[in-house]
């Protein structure tokens, strides 16, 4: 599996989405009112918060 997603992580499409899902979670990570408005949205809405996390090299080959 994780040569799949090794390959499948070199596809540029695929590059684009981490990368811009990278931004993402880096602006909520320093930006605590948006985060905690996003925090809010998702209990109000979904009854439940996801948390945002980042790749690192131990999750699925790694960026």
């Amino acid at each position: 599996i994780n040569l799949l997603i090794g390959d499948v992580l070199k596809i540029d499409e695929i590059k684009t989405i981490v990368e811009n899902s990278k931004m993402i979670v880096n602006y909520f990570k320093s930006h605590v009112q948006a985060a905690a408005k996003l925090k809010r949205i998702q209990g109000e809405n979904y009854n439940k918060k996801i948390v945002l996390i980042l790749p690192v090299l131990t999750r699925w080959g790694s960026h």
